[in-house]
C-alpha cells in the first residue's frame, strides 16, 4: 500500500520513468532483494521501463520514491544480473579506474555477460606486485589488473548457475590458488583464448576449465631437392709414345734434302752416257 501511494505522490516525477503502479512495484521488489528475486518477473513487456527506472535509481538520478529510499546498489546488481550493456560498461570502466567497490558488484551480480568487459585486461603486462593503497591509517592491498580482473572473473564464474559444474569448480578452485601472479595470468590468457567464441555467442555452458595445449606438431623440412651432379671434366688421353724407328720425320731440311737426290743421281746417269757416246764416235 505504501508503495501505490508513494507512486501516486509522485507521478509526476516519475511519468517519463515508469508507466504505472506495476512497474514501480517491480523495481522495488529486485532492487530490495537483489541477488535472489526472480528475474522472470522482467518481461519483454516491460524491460524497457524497469531497467530505464533501475538505471536511474542506480545513478542517483531518482534518489527518493515519496517516503521511500530506493536501493541504488541493489539496481546496480540487478542491472548486472539483467546484463544491460550500458551498466556493465559503466561498472567495469569504473572497476578500472580504481573504485574496487564496483568488482564486489560484480561479482554479487554473478553474471557471465560481464566477463568479456574485463578479458581485455588479463593481457596487460603489468608485473606481480601489489600495491598498497592508505586512507589515514588503514590500507588496502591492490593486485595488479590484470590479476584483479581475472580474479573477479573467475568469483563470478564460480558463482553463476549459467557455467557448468565442473567450470564452476575450477573457478572455486582458481579463486583460492590464484598466487603466484604469473602463472594465475597466463591460465587465464589461455582460458580465455579457449572459451572466447563461448563468450561471444552467449553460451556459457558450453564455457570449460582450461585444456592443455596441444603438442606443437614439428613439421618435417621437406627433403632437399636431389641436386644434380656436375659433369667432371675428363681429362684428354694423351697419346702413346711412337718408337723412335717409326717416327715421321719432322725436320723439314731433311726433306728437302731426300727430296734432292734422285735429281743429282739422274743427272749423274745422263753424264755418264753422253761421255759413253761421245768415246765411240771417236774410235
Amino acid at each position: 500500500m505504501t508503495r501505490a501511494i508513494a507512486y501516486m505522490i509522485f507521478a509526476g516525477v516519475l511519468t517519463p520513468l515508469a508507466s504505472g503502479d506495476e512497474t514501480l512495484d517491480i523495481v522495488l521488489r529486485l532492487s530490495e532483494n537483489a541477488q535472489r528475486e526472480d528475474l522472470s518477473i522482467v518481461t519483454s513487456a516491460n524491460r524497457e521501463e524497469v531497467v530505464g527506472l533501475l538505471r536511474d535509481i542506480a545513478t542517483r538520478k531518482v534518489n527518493k520514491i515519496g517516503t521511500i529510499l530506493p536501493n541504488y546498489l541493489g539496481s546496480e546488481i540487478v542491472l548486472l544480473r539483467l546484463a544491460d550493456p550500458v551498466t556493465m560498461k559503466r561498472i567495469t570502466d569504473q572497476f578500472r579506474r580504481g573504485n574496487l567497490d564496483k568488482g564486489e558488484n560484480i561479482e554479487w551480480g554473478a553474471q557471465g555477460a560481464v566477463i568479456p568487459y574485463l578479458a581485455p585486461d588479463f593481457f596487460l603486462d603489468d608485473g606481480d606486485k601489489s600495491t598498497i593503497l592508505r586512507s589515514g591509517f588503514e590500507g588496502v592491498r591492490v593486485l595488479p589488473p590484470s590479476v584483479y580482473s581475472a580474479l573477479v572473473s573467475v568469483r563470478v564464474i564460480a558463482e553463476s548457475k549459467q557455467f557448468s559444474p565442473e567450470t564452476r569448480a575450477w573457478a572455486g578452485e582458481a579463486r583460492r590458488k590464484h598466487y603466484p601472479y604469473t602463472d594465475f595470468r597466463s591460465t587465464m590468457r589461455q582460458w580465455w583464448k579457449q572459451n572466447e567464441a563461448h563468450f561471444t555467442a552467449g553460451d556459457y555452458r558450453a564455457v570449460r576449465p582450461p585444456q592443455p595445449e596441444p603438442p606443437a606438431v614439428v613439421t618435417a623440412a621437406p627433403p632437399a631437392p636431389a641436386s644434380t651432379p656436375l659433369p667432371v671434366p675428363t681429362a684428354t688421353p694423351k697419346p702413346e709414345p711412337v718408337p723412335a724407328s717409326v717416327q715421321p720425320v719432322s725436320n723439314p731440311q731433311a726433306s728437302k734434302k731426300h727430296a734432292v737426290w734422285p735429281w743429282i743421281v739422274g743427272v749423274a746417269v745422263a753424264i755418264g752416257i753422253v761421255a759413253l757416246a761421245a768415246k765411240r764416235r771417236s774410235l
